[in-house]
């Protein structure tokens, strides 16, 4: 239940996995890195902590306040509205993930983020945590029922817009019509025009690339399973090149100096 004057958003998903395996995708700091961040670190039970990393500061750590294998896991963490907010605008947000095992071999994972404010500054981050959560739990499927046991790498790479001529919508269009062509076959998993896009590379072994497009970058998630690190590396210079384009980096480099 909501506690007064905030409120919270529900996804859930079924996957083809015993309630151990997905309790061990959302609980162990390799696994996590296989869906969630490149960087994780885990002290498992009651009253431990998970930290996650995207690099370039990009941190936060969660308290655990509960743990209960293979059915129920509780995170929370003082979070702000923005990361230059003033400390008055943190929210004790809570994540619960339940597991629920089903006939025939699948389980429901269902994801509950709450402590929202009921304010409008925190629509943003209420919307975008939203429709994030949608598309990590796809990953988590993915990761499962197609690359179980299969050695993975993550990359978090960045873009900004590079010039004046580049908004939201703008790279959003560029990188359907030129970005994603530079990547070989793609199958798209989901999406939300302009915000985000999932996909996945049959170039690289099934490879999950989910790509965010803010008002002043692009940036996206690189996640591989199964192949070497040489072929990561080159899969990771390829969706840079990607980023480069959709912002607008060699247009920017070719235009004349005033």
């Amino acid at each position: 239940m909501d506690k007064p004057n905030t409120r919270s958003h529900e996804t859930s998903i079924e996957i083809r996995a015993t309630p151990a395996e997905i309790w061990k995708t959302i609980t162990e700091a390799e696994e996590i890195a296989r869906w969630f961040a490149p960087e994780a670190s885990v002290t498992p039970g009651e009253g431990g902590k998970m930290t996650i990393s995207w690099g370039g500061g990009m941190e936060i750590t969660h308290n655990i306040s509960t743990w209960e294998p293979n059915q129920h896991l509780r995170t929370e963490a003082e979070t702000p509205r923005a990361p230059s907010a003033a400390p008055e605008s943190l929210a004790l947000l809570a994540v619960d993930y339940y597991i629920q095992a089903k006939d025939g071999g699948t389980a429901v994972l269902r994801v509950v983020q709450s402590g929202y404010p009921n304010d409008a500054a925190w629509d943003g981050e209420f919307d975008g945590t939203k429709h994030g959560w949608q598309l990590f739990l796809l990953v988590i499927k993915h990761a499962i029922e197609v690359h179980k046991g299969k050695k993975s790498f993550h990359a978090s790479l960045y873009e900004p817009f590079a010039g004046e001529g580049r908004t939201q919508q703008t790279a959003w269009t560029h990188l359907h019509v030129e970005g994603l062509s530079m990547m070989g076959p793609l199958s798209i998993m989901a999406g939300r025009e302009p915000h985000e896009i999932l996909v996945i590379s049959k170039d690289w072994n099934d490879a999950v690339v989910w790509f965010t497009v803010s008002k002043s970058y692009i940036a996206a998630s690189l996640i591989t399973y199964g192949i070497e690190e040489p072929a990561f590396e080159s899969a990771k210079e390829q969706v840079q090149s990607v980023l480069g384009n959709v912002a607008g980096k060699a247009e920017a480099e070719k235009a004349p100096v005033s």
